[in-house]
């Protein structure tokens, strides 16, 4: 189930850390996360993105070494229904209120592994066991975000896979998860794919929401009979600017949804406000950290008449 995409908006507000914030909890029954795969696909030209949403729901409660676990289990329909015989099942997840951790189980084994810890403080690391073996995850920095009313802890992280040296940078919002997919602690490994978590609903009520260029609900679609210029030239409704992989550890793209124009230039900035950097954009350009101290960044891209801002960390390990 693919098609054709050329934007992506992103709505996150981020603002200054919390302090003392009640925690707010893991789902454990009756949630559905829905999750956008896509990738920058050159061949044949023209360039296009080739995408299809993916929704993970729990299901049914289940026994595993005596513990009681919420089944995992997706689809890529337009909706995501429990009770369809084709779903896959995706492992088994529980979750500890009183440590703040959630737990998954995968679909071949009986052993219980580390998926979430939003006890998690900055510049601490935690060792646990992903699907590729031996994984430490440490926490860069930790901010809010504020969603549909309730403020939520944000979080930078790097997922290290020990056994095969990879760094693979993500964010976690406490009560939701990552947000590229539900699993992704547990299968951090992305290769040329990007996934994106598009829609958390609970007891059908939607808890969070990005939203897509072509997005029908929480379901991502568009008219592939709609040319790529057609797509360009068409009105770009909020707009948006974002740097990725983040944190920065060697090579980041910047990521947006508004047409680059001949003028477009980036600038980087420190926590001082000095530019330390400033560049013409291509499409999908790069920021390399060789040359950038680690530390948090502003990134403004502007065309002159208008001027887009987000912020960035560089981390090189």
């Amino acid at each position: 189930m693919k098609a054709k995409l050329m934007g992506v908006i992103i709505i996150l507000l981020i603002i200054s850390p919390s302090n003392g914030q009640n925690y707010i909890p893991f789902p454990y029954s009756n949630a559905i996360w829905s999750v956008v795969t896509y990738w920058n696909n050159p061949d044949p030209p023209p360039l296009y993105w080739d995408y299809w949403t993916d929704h993970f729901g729990m299901t049914d409660d289940t026994l595993i070494n005596n513990i009681t676990y919420c089944k995992i289990e997706s689809n890529n329909d337009s909706v995501f229904n429990s009770e369809d015989i084709s779903n896959i099942y995706e492992g088994a997840i529980r979750s500890n209120n009183e440590t703040r951790k959630v737990f998954f189980v995968p679909p071949d084994s009986l052993t219980e592994f580390l998926l979430y810890d939003f006890n998690i403080e900055v510049s601490q690391t935690i060792t646990s066991i992903s699907f590729f073996g031996a994984t430490e995850i440490f926490c860069y920095y930790k901010d809010s975000v504020f969603i549909n009313g309730n403020f939520y802890d944000y979080y930078y992280l790097s997922i290290n896979l020990i056994q095969i040296g990879w760094d693979v940078g993500t964010n976690w919002i406490e009560g939701i998860g990552s947000t590229k997919t539900l699993l992704e602690t547990y299968y951090p490994l992305q290769f040329d794919l990007t996934r994106s978590l598009l829609c958390l609903t609970v007891n059908d009520s939607l808890i969070y929401h990005q939203q897509f260029v072509g997005t029908d609900g929480c379901y991502l679609k568009m008219d592939t009979s709609t040319s790529v210029n057609e797509m360009i030239q068409s009105k770009v409704q909020n707009p948006f600017v974002q740097v990725l992989p983040n944190p920065v550890t060697c090579i980041s793209s910047i990521q947006t949804n508004i047409p680059i124009k001949e003028n477009c230039f980036a600038e980087i900035i420190n926590i001082r406000g000095e530019i330390i950097a400033r560049f013409k954009v291509i499409e999908l350009d790069k920021i390399y950290s060789t040359k950038i101290p680690n530390g948090f960044y502003l990134l403004k891209l502007s065309d002159g008449a208008s001027f887009y801002l987000t912020k960035f960390i560089v981390n090189k390990i």
